[in-house]
């Protein structure tokens, strides 16, 4: 009764531990690490053309046989399949060329763009006409994501050329704003920036569009350097604070950084100036 007793107890220890498996492998033939996980297991493997002669490294203590073929198989770029007590292995398709374009509701091509393989950090952005490139498996899905869009999910399948319309993110679009050092949300922003639009602008005897400005911002201060009517303009954003750069703030012109000309811009030309006066 002893011995049978024990021999029970050892059985089912045993019976216990075959869905967990231990392997120490480095740079062995993968072949030599299948059968030793056959040995510890009662999985059985289909080759569908899979070079077994190849070097592989594993180390697991105590893993389950779904996380054994990830550890295994994914870094030598071989794909498998656990179904029921088998696991079919097989090469992983070569990745192509997959171009597109991604354009909005309208058809116009949308910039800027991030596409971005899923599950991966692999990607590219679009070009100014809407245009990406990348290498993708046929199995493989690309996101696309853009401020003021919705993202999208395609997988490749059998394409390599894609045409992809992207729809407007109404709530996205009134959550976010964009400013010259990225983007933040509305809320954060409100009482930081201050706004002029161009009905304000125009019809003004002016000689320059910053005097405009004179008792129109709060927190930012116009002061006209000299008698001469087309003097030079001075602002100041919350009065003199810099103790290593100049004290002018940085002026950005449809999105560009200007320093110099901007006495002689054309205040009917001009649809709106922002100011942003603090860190937000």
């Amino acid at each position: 009764m002893c011995l049978f007793t024990l021999f029970c107890m050892n059985m089912s220890a045993g019976g216990q531990n075959r869905g967990l498996l231990t392997l120490d492998f480095e740079n062995a033939p993968l072949s030599e690490i299948i059968e030793a996980i056959k040995g510890q297991s009662d999985y059985l493997f289909i080759n569908k053309g899979v070079d077994v002669t190849m070097s592989a490294s594993i180390f697991a203590e105590n893993e389950s046989m779904e996380r054994i073929c990830e550890m295994l198989f994914t870094p030598v770029n071989i794909k498998y399949t656990i179904d029921g007590s088998t696991v079919i292995i097989e090469n992983m398709p070569e990745p192509v060329e997959v171009t597109g374009t991604v354009t909005d509701a309208d058809g116009q091509p949308v910039p800027g763009v991030a596409v971005l393989i899923k599950g991966s950090s692999a990607g590219t952005t679009t070009d100014l006409d809407g245009r990406f490139s990348l290498k993708a498996s046929p199995a493989n899905t690309l996101v696309f994501s853009c401020i003021g869009f919705e993202n999208q999910e395609i997988t490749v399948g059998n394409r390599t050329s894609l045409k992809v319309r992207l729809n407007e993110d109404s709530v996205l679009l009134e959550s976010v704003v964009v400013i010259g050092y990225g983007v933040v949300n509305a809320r954060d922003v409100t009482t930081a920036i201050s706004s002029i639009k161009a009905e304000d602008i125009q019809n003004q005897a002016i000689s320059d569009f910053r005097q405009s400005m004179v008792g129109k911002m709060p927190g930012v201060q116009v002061m006209q350097t000299s008698g001469d009517p087309e003097g030079n303009v001075m602002i100041r954003v919350r009065g003199t604070r810099s103790a290593t750069a100049g004290n002018d703030p940085l002026y950005i012109v449809d999105g560009v950084p200007m320093e110099n000309g901007l006495n002689n811009l054309n205040s009917n030309d001009i649809e709106s100036m922002e100011v942003l006066k603090d860190v937000s």
